[in-house]
């Protein structure tokens, strides 16, 4: 394979040194590299090509420990002020309660214009990622949305289906 490969290379130099034989003037020619020029050159393209996608694929990834299966308990209108001093009053918010392993978790969830159905998730798994005063959630097209924690307390026993 690497014969044939070599071969279709040379061929191609010899291509190309016969058609810009009358364009490249004669001391600028292209020199035709050997076979071991060849080889090297294509073992170091593998190695840059293997480094660099060992590198990069690990970092694109959050690690699945930081994610965590968390239960939709309740979700309803938010009644009250809002955190957020610049926010538009007319504006529908919600109070959703979610269980992630022992804590039950109040957040703030602003939906964005034209985002319906999430009233109804109530009783659903989902994946959050709890970080700091925020949890992280994918709606239902996939994208990331990150809301404020608004209270935190140890959950209650789970009830018996």
């Amino acid at each position: 394979m690497l014969t044939s490969a070599l071969s279709a290379h040379q061929q191609f130099c010899s291509a190309v040194a016969f058609y810009s034989s009358s364009i490249v003037p004669t001391q600028h020619r292209l020199v035709q590299p050997g076979p071991i020029v060849v080889k090297n050159m294509i073992r170091r393209g593998l190695s840059v090509a293997i480094i660099c996608l060992a590198t990069a694929l690990p970092g694109q990834q959050s690690r699945s420990s930081d994610w965590q299966s968390a239960l939709v308990l309740e979700v309803k209108e938010h009644h009250g002020s809002v955190p957020d001093k610049g926010a538009d009053p007319s504006i529908t918010r919600y109070d959703v309660s979610i269980r992630v392993n022992d804590t039950e978790y109040l957040l703030l969830y602003t939906p964005r214009p034209g985002t319906h159905g999430f009233q109804y998730m109530a009783g659903s798994n989902i994946l959050v990622l709890v970080k700091g005063k925020t949890v992280t959630f994918n709606d239902i097209l996939g994208r990331p949305v990150t809301v404020p924690i608004v209270s935190q307390k140890p959950a209650g026993p789970k009830q018996q289906t």
